[in-house]
């Protein structure tokens, strides 16, 4: 679910008080739009914002918004100046996508799938161990030609008097 900001004096605000309904509406709307499409930025291609909302003339109410300064045309594109107002902070952003892992965490844990589990909550939590280095999958054979050249060693006529004097 997505949600949008707005103060409780938002309907005061001096910029849409001289703005017709269906324009505050559909400023409205806009914001609406990006808060529920991650337009973080606020940024609208034309299109898209003029089907934000039912208005007979969605131009003429960014003619509107430009106007007052709570729009801003760009090349093709129309961009909500106000919307870090209306979008959620970083933090909430942050702390809703680490709600939804918890919980996908949760939902594995009670259908009896604990492959998500952490070790400090459930018994059952798969533990792995910290690997410091890459083993290597032995396919490359090197580990052959390592025991090949220390058993020759081994067997060499030139090392038995030297392990005899030792």
């Amino acid at each position: 679910m997505t949600w949008t900001r707005l103060d409780d004096r938002w309907t005061d605000c001096t910029k849409l008080a001289d703005l017709p309904y269906e324009v505050r509406w559909h400023y409205l709307s806009m914001i609406q739009f990006c808060s529920r499409t991650d337009r973080l930025n606020g940024v609208l291609t034309l299109k898209d914002a003029r089907r934000c909302s039912d208005i007979d003339d969605p131009d003429e109410a960014h003619r509107a918004l430009v106007g007052v300064g709570l729009l801003e045309a760009l090349d093709g594109l129309l961009r909500l100046v106000e919307i870090d107002e209306h979008v959620p902070p970083p933090s909430v952003r942050n702390q809703a996508e680490k709600t939804k892992i918890r919980m996908r965490r949760s939902r594995g844990h009670k259908a009896g799938d604990h492959s998500m589990c952490l070790p400090q909550h459930c018994e059952k939590a798969p533990v792995t161990s910290q690997v410091t280095r890459n083993p290597g999958t032995g396919q490359d054979r090197t580990g052959l030609a390592l025991q090949a050249s220390r058993s020759e060693e081994v067997d060499s006529d030139d090392d038995r008097p030297f392990l005899a004097a030792s």
